[in-house]
C-alpha cells in the first residue's frame, strides 16, 4: 500500500512539473517570440537545435516558474538527455528546490532513466 502511494505521489510531482512548464509556455505566447518562450517550446518538442538558438538569443537556462519549477526539471521530465546536458552547460542549476523540496535529481530518479540521473547527479556536485 505504501509503495503504491509513494509511486502515485511521485507521478503527481512529475505531472505538476509538466503542467507548470506548459502554463509558462502559454503565458509567454502572449508576449510574442521571445527567447524564453522559444526555449520552453524547444524543450517541449525535444528540439535541441531550437533550444541552442533560443539560448544564443539570451534565454535564461536557469529560469524558474512561479511555482519554483525550472526548465531543467521540465527537460528531465520530458526525458531528453541531450536537452538536459545543454541546459546544464548554459548554467541551469541542478540543485534548485521547489517549495515542496523537489529537485531535478529527484525527478531524474523518478523517470528511471540512468543516463539522465547520471547527468543531473554530476551537475549537483
Amino acid at each position: 500500500m505504501f509503495r503504491k502511494l509513494f509511486h502515485l505521489r511521485l507521478w503527481l510531482c512529475l505531472l505538476l512539473c509538466l503542467g507548470a512548464a506548459l502554463c509558462l509556455t502559454r503565458a509567454h505566447a502572449q508576449e510574442g517570440e521571445n527567447p524564453l518562450k522559444l526555449l520552453t517550446e524547444a524543450i517541449s518538442k525535444g528540439d535541441v537545435a531550437a533550444a541552442r538558438e533560443a539560448l544564443a538569443k539570451g534565454a535564461d537556462a536557469g529560469h524558474r516558474t512561479s511555482t519554483g519549477n525550472t526548465l531543467l526539471m521540465y527537460a528531465v521530465v520530458k526525458g531528453k538527455a541531450e536537452m538536459v546536458a545543454l541546459l546544464i552547460e548554459h548554467g541551469a542549476d541542478a540543485n534548485v528546490r521547489t517549495a515542496d523540496g523537489r529537485t531535478a535529481l529527484i525527478l531524474a530518479v523518478i523517470t528511471g532513466d540512468a543516463e539522465l540521473t547520471r547527468l543531473v547527479l554530476r551537475a549537483t556536485a
